[in-house]
């Protein structure tokens, strides 16, 4: 940015998202409620259907793989999350992919779509862990404490939470295979309590980033004011 724009002003904020209002929702104790974000645009391999974002792994083999696995153990119940929903442009609709896997893993729970935002970070902020592809599910997960596992998709989604935030629990757009995959998001789960306080530590961060967005605004505003 200072080599495009030496004269401008420059300074790293994070994404508002993380401050997003939300009510907490209360699920049933007794089992470790597990939220499965399917990406519909990862799902069907991009908008022209050839793995455009260049994936390492597959991804609907590593999803079905993921919840045979999960919906195999009673202690979790499984809660098929759609993030995106795109009435209009069908390869991006989570809501379709959800409905087809709840067809096929009738354990799990496909969970209504959300009426907005706000709800959709209040009910994330009730699970135990989310395993996610749209970042920001997993920005709704990680501002509300909840173990999260990001299924990066490109270096944006990457650059956030492996960059900016330096929290190391994600599947990577390259490097592993997809069993590889399955075996980490397993294992992550397995360590839920390790993320949780990976998370504690990097909400500090986002805090710090988040006041220095509002002193910019405020700074902005402030001499809009002035001169008017």
């Amino acid at each position: 940015a200072r080599a495009l724009a030496p004269s401008a002003t420059v300074r790293q904020a994070v994404d508002v998202a993380f401050a997003m209002p939300f009510s907490r929702t209360r699920l049933p104790r007794g089992r470790t409620h597990i939220g499965i974000n399917v990406s519909g645009l990862l799902f069907n391999s991009g908008y022209e259907g050839r793995n455009s974002f260049g994936l390492s792994i597959d991804y609907p083999v590593f999803i079905r793989s993921l919840l045979e696995r999960l919906t195999a153990d009673d202690r979790f119940q499984i809660h098929l999350i759609a993030h995106v929903n795109s009435e209009n442009i069908p390869a991006d609709d989570d809501g379709r992919v959800a409905d087809l896997l709840a067809f096929e893993f009738p354990k799990t729970v496909r969970v209504p779509d959300f009426a907005d935002p706000v709800e959709a970070k209040g009910f994330i902020s009730g699970l135990d862990a989310l395993v996610a592809a749209r970042m920001h599910a997993c920005i709704a997960a990680y501002s509300c404490g909840v173990a999260t596992i990001p299924v990066a998709y490109s270096r944006k989604f990457a650059g956030l939470f492996g960059g900016a935030l330096r929290y190391p629990h994600m599947v990577p757009v390259t490097g592993m295979t997809t069993a590889e995959a399955v075996d980490y998001v397993i294992d992550r789960l397995a360590h839920r309590e390790a993320l949780a306080a990976d998370i504690t530590t990097g909400l500090r961060a986002v805090e710090s980033l988040l006041d220095g967005y509002v002193d910019t605004l405020a700074e902005a505003m402030s001499a809009a004011t002035q001169k008017s």
